[in-house]
């Protein structure tokens, strides 16, 4: 992928029913050619494979992703959609489904989707998927703007793009060596490295005792009377008397120190 594919939208297509997928393709090709915009079909196909295949080739794609829930194979759309999400949280969800009762299923599994289309209509299917379209460019134009900076590890034999103001912390990994632990705010992900490489990678990574490395961006505050540090979602990491003086230098602007009692 050249540098020109890399600032523009991404959408791809995972649709079984040859009829249906048909559709997609040409409501999408006909809005891409009318709209104006830096928009490209990448991919359209009935196999969710290849879709994860293309993203750990290309993580940082930005992309929307329309989906049929139900597709015949061992993976549904919602697992892909998982999937796709666990690659790069940036990443925006159209499903379209002929079962309106499986819609349920994308909130239990907390995927978070743009839309939900029945394709029982072809009309209404173009209407809802333009919309989409257009939802998703602005999206877009507003990340690309905002210069949103992106934190990239390797597990699994695959590139995983995470936006940086989602990091909360690293921690070494207990049971096996040269192994952390990344946690998000909606996951985490083992990957092979060490807090040592880690601490200083970005600015914001600040080591806060020999197993942690917390990200500066999500502190909530800094208990010092507990010897914790506070993340945004409530999560507390240990932090060391050595390593107090840096974090507090690092933090001072942004959060709260709570004093020693």
């Amino acid at each position: 992928m050249g540098r020109g594919d890399l600032l523009m939208l991404h959408v791809f297509i995972c649709e079984d029913q040859p009829k249906h997928l048909a559709h997609l393709i040409e409501v999408v090709t006909e809005y891409i050619l009318t709209a104006g915009r830096d928009i490209q079909l990448t991919l359209s196909t009935d196999n969710p494979t290849e879709i994860l295949d293309y993203l750990s080739s290309n993580p940082d794609t930005t992309g929307l992703y329309i989906l049929d829930v139900n597709l015949r194979h061992e993976m549904s759309g919602i697992d892909l959609a998982s999937k796709i999400k666990g690659k790069n949280l940036n990443s925006m969800i159209v499903f379209v489904t002929t079962h309106s009762e499986l819609a349920y299923l994308t909130f239990s599994q907390k995927v978070d989707a743009i839309d939900y289309i029945i394709k029982d209509a072809p009309k209404l299917v173009k209407e809802r998927v333009i919309e989409c379209l257009g939802k998703a460019y602005e999206q877009y134009i507003h990340n690309k703007t905002s210069n949103r900076k992106y934190y990239t590890v390797k597990s699994g034999g695959e590139f995983w793009s995470i936006p940086l103001d989602e990091i909360l912390y690293f921690e070494t990994h207990l049971s096996v060596r040269h192994r952390v632990i990344l946690h998000t705010r909606n996951g985490q992900i083992e990957y092979r490295s060490l807090i040592s490489e880690i601490a200083g990678k970005e600015p914001e990574f600040i080591r806060c005792n020999k197993s942690y490395v917390v990200n500066t961006m999500n502190v909530s505050c800094v208990d010092r009377a507990n010897m914790v540090i506070v993340m945004t979602n409530g999560a507390k990491v240990p932090l060391t008397a050595s390593r107090m003086k840096n974090l507090i230098e690092a933090t001072t602007k942004t959060v709260r120190q709570q004093p020693t009692q």
